[in-house]
């Protein structure tokens, strides 16, 4: 009777007699190979050989002909190897799987031998015919690797290892493929323990203190779109096209070089002239090519325009090559055989931060060339940098280069998702993009070879928004490659829908009526690719652009000293655009126009920072054409108006013109919608004053009376005055224009001054809380309470008509506590009501942020529950709104809101609150829209466990902190909820394990590798309704350092070693021991010695019969050890053995071989599983 054992080592153990070959030829070209720690079954692919080894040669080389059998195949081989210094290698599959590239081995010229100790080496290999040969002496054997020509030849010799009784194992000596993904697998792009300094903008992970999804979210783009197709021209001090992670891309290209005249727009000055380099690098760095990193679009071609030079004595780029430049390709820059460039971009801008600089004429015309004529017709995308002059009073608007209609100009943000120290800001900005920052991380990217020090080609502190602009550059190419009929104005409209509001606690932000968020640092916002890419597939082209103007000429009219002008222009009288650019041409008389800010304001109440002012400059006079693109989608029609504000005491100004023109396309006319609210709300005997929000109406009317002491303005359609009596009043007005008549009801309610009791009820005594609403406010309530005193209720009282309707199909409710300081804020709320319909909401308010800065909210029965919340710096109201629909009321509970338990910490106070009650000493961030909660718990060993906030619908609660691995996280998690509500446990932002629905406690436990890890458990809500009580919870939070195997490879290496996978990675075999580097950790050996610390498993026979044994390391966290037993080495069947002994870490284990009536072969194998 005969057993076999097999493990992961790739070694074999026999019993008996003879010699146990593990690789052997089953079939023609069909081999069985112990491979990876098994015996599996591998073809020879007849169609192609593997190139030889090396950098940039890593793709199999097509046969001619397809061989049909060995004896051919062995022609072409040699055919193909003849006069190669290195032989190429053959390419085994595994039988039955896929042809792909991962899945590829192949052997190039080695075989790997097993001899007794004491065996004559020298001796074998001679009589193999071996080249060579080298010893791995082990404790219970000798391994041999013995090298021949080539790869047929190591075939060959391997069936003549039969007849060596000598030899008790033979196989090829595989080589692992490399396989291609959408991830890059460039040495720089992701982040290790020995790239510190990633390619974060791409994908920030949270390292370095960054903050995690920091980036421009293209990593899903990659898997459709790389660029391929699109050409993006770098337009600045060269490009070095040689360069190995650029050459890919820029061959075949017209480049072009003014300073010498010649189509090689390589750099000359190294210390000056790596600018362009880099840039390119950061759009188009050539992928999966093993150098460096990568651009946001890999495969796009890159077009060297090297013009911005000092290194040449006698070259001055003026105007006129600036025109050329910019018209590469087209009229004004049409030189023979110049390349079409689908995306230009321009990392550079004019010295003075403040000057207005304005494009001269053969600019314009160049850059109108390009619109007009590029890709097509469609137009040439021109993009631009903001500049990097924040710090010296520069904006985007001082540049005609990024305050044209025809371009984009693009922001930057640092890691942390804020603006860039320097990054100019401006109205003219489309949006921002990750770029480095002082005292931040900077970009990784391609450096010119030249540049003294840097002679590795890349550089690790690249910024400015000279990197923002070539990273959105990338993301217009897949744009672009996902559509290729995108017009000019289509990309920008594309960028702005699809960009994503970053910063949000910053209170530049404003929203328009289009919907569109906008803000003078960041434009739209973060620039997102793959939403960009998703948005281009399917869009459908603007119409033809149109335009519409109004001006003011030979004002002469004075601008105060430290006052304000104001002008206004009423588009109602000309066609109706859907607003896209806005151009404003200023000429204003000012000795020093640094104490000016200009402002332009939509009918929407949109602002537009055309001019900032600054303190200091005496630079005189503008005449200048701003541009705005903060009221995109926007209607025009209605009251424009233009501000100049005089903000330093000294001298005023004088207006002499100012005209507006609006770029769209043409509204379809229309009756007066209604665009205003339906409801307003008032405190009784308190001033009010409100404009009616009402467009395109030639007359609003007034056609029942007002509340007593309330009056209506009809020239300036304006309510005001004081109200004397509580109550609600619906006031009907006739909205009149040449196309027709809209009634418009508007409810008026005004209610009481609030007793301060309610702010007792809700524990912020000394606050001035302040009841408002629309049919309705907020009330005592002292039965249904969440700290068993008194808590506030809302109270919704909707009159009905004399038909028996409703007279508003809806009813509001707010309450505000004035707050300053920021901090957490935590309360308890409760909602009785339809669901979905009525909604209690809570958000921080100032005057520029209302309920779309909302944190979250309630509907549906929903029992008390805490929910907490960061709150911005500064003055910010706290307000909860209640909003009552009444068209389906009955369908829920009572129609109704409750408020408790209002209570405000530092943040510092309750991170430390959150682990006192999770169990730990962790500290916990506190920046999402919603946090966890400590909550009571009677079944946990200290009655303390965390919750999640209590929210509605489709919002999520995060609780966050930071752990540097290697480390094992153990956690007791529970989930009580609706099915499709999920408990998720995500590590650097990549989910691990979710509970759905209702799961009972259990502890989960997870260890995280080396390096920094940002891990959040997030408590997700679907939109599927709610019900008394959804919620989760999280108890017992403890963390341990671990070993691991990155943690073992970074002692057993060297820094050159590890970013070497053939050396450090898990299968390889350093010391070709035949034993992966994986197998040495996991039985203690030393991959880079040769020596007999490795504790192999083993077949044993001693008075107890036959057994297989194996040592377990209890110490290593991620990895497991799996024994498994197979009788046709196919189908293998799990097994588990006896733990005989312990000795400190390590426990052993043994299997019970018992024999069988049959000869049949039994084999039994241990996988380490990572």
């Amino acid at each position: 009777m005969k057993y076999r054992s097999t493990m992961l080592t790739g070694l074999a153990a026999l019993l008996g007699s003879g010699a146990f070959i593990c690789a052997e030829e089953l079939d023609e070209g069909v081999y069985r190979i112990q491979d990876k720690g098994s015996l599996q079954l591998y073809e020879i692919d007849w169609s192609s050989v593997k190139a030889a080894p090396g950098k940039g040669k890593l793709g199999v080389k097509a046969l001619q002909e397809k061989p049909e059998d060995f004896k051919s195949f062995k022609k072409q081989y040699r055919e193909t190897a003849a006069g190669a210094a290195v032989k190429p290698g053959i390419v085994f599959y595994p039988k039955g799987y896929d042809r792909k590239s991962a899945n590829g081995r192949v052997l190039y010229n080695k075989l790997i031998l097993q001899l007794p100790l004491g065996a004559d080496a020298q001796q074998i290999s001679d009589a193999l015919g071996a080249r060579s040969f080298r010893e791995y002496p082990a404790k219970k054997c000798l391994y041999l690797v013995v090298q021949f020509e080539d790869a047929i030849e190591a075939l060959e010799k391997l069936e003549l290892t039969k007849d060596f009784p000598q030899i008790t194992s033979a196989k090829p000596l595989l080589s692992k493929n490399v396989k291609t993904m959408a991830t890059p697998t460039d040495p720089r792009f992701a982040y290790s323990a020995f790239n510190t300094k990633y390619q974060w903008h791409l994908w920030n992970t949270g390292q370095n203190d960054g903050v995690l999804g920091e980036d421009i979210n293209v990593r899903d783009a990659w898997d459709k779109y790389t660029g391929a197709g699109v050409t993006i021209a770098v337009a600045d001090d060269g490009l070095d096209i040689k360069h190995p992670d650029l050459i890919a891309n820029t061959t075949d290209q017209v480049h072009y070089n003014w300073a010498s005249q010649t189509n090689d727009p390589t750099p000359v000055d190294g210390f000056d002239e790596s600018h362009g380099t880099s840039v390119g690098g950061v759009a188009a760095a050539r992928w999966n090519n093993g150098e460096g990193g990568t651009g946001s679009a890999p495969e796009a071609s890159l077009v060297g325009l090297r013009w911005l030079v000092t290194s040449v004595p006698g070259y001055f780029p003026g105007g006129d090559i600036t025109a050329e430049v910019l018209g590469w390709g087209q009229t004004f820059g049409d030189r023979l055989g110049a390349t079409n460039i689908d995306v230009h971009n321009n990392s550079w801008g004019p010295v003075d931060p403040v000057q207005l600089s304005a494009m001269d004429g053969l600019e314009e015309a160049a850059i109108l060339a390009g619109i007009e004529q590029g890709r097509g017709g469609l137009g040439t995308i021109y993009m631009f940098a903001a500049g990097n002059d924040r710090l010296d009073n520069g904006n985007a608007n001082h540049t005609g280069y990024c305050a044209s209609r025809y371009t984009i100009a693009i922001g930057g943000t640092r890691d942390q998702g804020v603006n860039a120290s320097y990054s100019n800001p401006g109205c003219a900005l489309i949006v921002s993009t990750p770029t480095g920052d002082f005292g931040f991380q900077d970009i990784t990217t391609t450096q010119f070879r030249g540049v003294p020090g840097g002679s590795d080609g890349y550089t690790d502190s690249f910024n400015g928004t000279s990197s923002a602009t070539p990273l959105a550059t990338g993301v217009v190419a897949l744009m672009l490659e996902a559509n290729p009929g995108l017009g000019w104005r289509d990309v920008q409209e594309i960028l702005i829908q699809s960009a994503r509001k970053n910063d949000a606690f910053d209170l530049d932000w404003q929203e328009n009526t289009a919907g569109f968020h906008f803000n003078h640092r960041y434009g739209a916002g973060v620039i997102d690719a793959t939403a960009a890419v998703n948005l281009a597939e399917t869009w459908v082209n603007l119409e033809p652009e149109t335009s519409v103007s109004l001006q003011q000429a030979d004002l002469g009219l004075d601008i105060p000293d430290q006052g304000v002008l104001e002008l206004e222009f009423d588009f109602a009288e000309v066609a109706n655009k859907r607003v896209e650019n806005i151009e404003v041409q200023l000429k204003v008389e000012h000795v020093r126009r640094a104490d000016l800010e200009c402002v332009l304001v939509s009918p929407s109440g949109m602002r537009s920072r055309l001019k900032e002012s600054f303190a200091g400059g005496f630079y005189a006079d503008i005449d200048y054409t701003f541009l705005s693109t903060f009221c995109w989608g926007e209607d025009s029609h209605g009251t424009w108006r233009v501000e100049f504000n005089d903000r330093q005491a000294g001298v005023g100004g004088t207006v002499e013109d100012v005209k507006i023109t609006i770029y769209g396309v043409d509204r379809i006319p229309q009756i007066p919608p209604i665009a205003g609210p339906n409801r307003v709300g008032n405190v009784v005997n308190t001033p009010m004053d409100y404009t009616l929000d009402v467009r395109y109406a030639d007359t609003v009317d007034l056609m029942t009376p007002l509340p007593p002491g309330l009056f209506y303005d009809a020239e300036n359609q304006r309510i005001y005055g004081t109200p004397t009596e509580i109550g609600m009043t619906q006031v009907h007005f006739l909205l009149k224009n040449e196309y027709g008549e809209t009634d418009y009801l508007l409810a008026i309610y005004i209610g009481d001054i609030p007793d301060q009791d309610l702010a007792g009820a809700i524990e912020q005594h000394e606050k001035s809380v302040k009841s408002t609403g629309f049919y309705g406010m907020w009330d005592l309530e002292l039965d249904d309470t969440s700290d068993g005193s008194d808590a506030i209720k809302t109270v919704i009282d909707i009159p009905f008509s004399p038909t028996g309707n409703p007279v508003s199909p809806y009813g509001e409710a707010h309450l505000t506590v004035p707050h300053s300081g920021g901090g957490i804020v935590m309360f308890n709320w409760k909602v009785d009501s339809p669901e979905a319909l009525d909604r209690l909401w809570f958000y921080p308010s100032s005057k520029k942020l209302g309920l779309r800065n909302w944190r979250g909210f309630l509907s549906g029965d929903r029992d008390w529950g805490a929910f907490a919340s960061k709150v911005p710096d500064g003055n910010i109201d706290l307000k909860w709104s209640y909003m009552e629909d009444k068209t389906v009321d009955g369908l829920g509970g009572g129609g109704k809101a409750l408020l408790d338990q209002v209570q405000l910490f530092t943040e510092q106070e309750y991170s430390t609150m959150l682990a006192d009650y999770a169990g730990t000493d962790l500290e916990f961030e506190t920046d999402a829209r919603a946090l966890w909660v400590p909550a009571p718990y009677l079944f946990s060993p200290d009655g303390k466990v965390l919750q999640p906030s209590a929210i509605g619908n489709a919002q999520y609660a995060d609780l966050t902190t930071r752990f540097e691995g290697p480390v094992r996280i153990t956690f007791d998690w529970a989930l009580s909820a609706q099915n499709g509500d999920k408990l998720q446990f995500l590590v650097d932002g990549v989910r691990h394990a979710e509970l759905n629905g209702d799961q009972d406690w259990s502890e989960y436990s997870f260890v995280a590798d080396t390096g920094s890890h940002v891990v959040t458990w997030r408590y997700v809500k679907d939109s599927r309704g709610s019900r008394l009580q959804d919620t989760a919870f999280l108890d017992s939070i403890s963390y341990e350092a671990v070993y691991t195997y990155t943690f073992w490879a970074d002692n057993i290496f060297t820094d050159a070693q590890l970013l070497d996978p053939a050396i450090s990675g898990e299968e390889a075999d350093p010391n070709n021991n035949g034993i992966s580097n994986l197998l040495e950790y996991a039985f203690g050996g030393n991959p880079l010695e040769i020596g007999d610390t490795l504790s192999l498993p083993a077949l044993v026979m001693d008075g107890l019969g036959h057994g297989f044994t194996y040592r377990k390391d209890t110490k290593l966290a991620d990895i497991t050890y799996i024994m498994e037993e197979t009788t046709d080495l196919e189908n293998w069947t799990p097994v588990t053995g006896d733990l005989i002994s312990t000795d400190g870490d390590y426990e052993t284990y043994r299997y019970e071989l018992t024999p069988s009536d049959t000869d049949t072969e039994r084999f039994v194998r241990v996988r380490v599983v990572k």
